[in-house]
């Protein structure tokens, strides 16, 4: 599960670094360009939260998992996959 999180982690920046260099090439020739990977930035970054929210949470519980350590649920006990 520790590694579930870094990936998703590393296609958000992934994809929100993509979406600023793509903004940061257009800034000066087309400023609607510009202005529509400013909109899909703040957008990446509200769905990256709403899925967190929604995908970190134990299988067995139904608890939010915040920081865990190691490979066990802090709320029941039962071993996350």
């Amino acid at each position: 599960m520790k590694y579930k999180i870094f990936f998703r982690g590393l296609i958000f920046s992934i994809v929100t670094v993509f979406l600023m260099v793509l903004m940061l090439i257009f800034e000066k020739r087309n400023a609607l360009v510009s202005g529509i990977c400013t909109c899909l930035i703040i957008v990446n970054t509200i769905v990256y939260i709403v899925y967190i929210m929604i995908k970190n949470r134990c299988p067995h519980c139904g608890a939010f998992i915040r920081y865990y350590r190691g490979d066990f649920c802090s709320h029941c006990g039962e071993k996350l996959n």
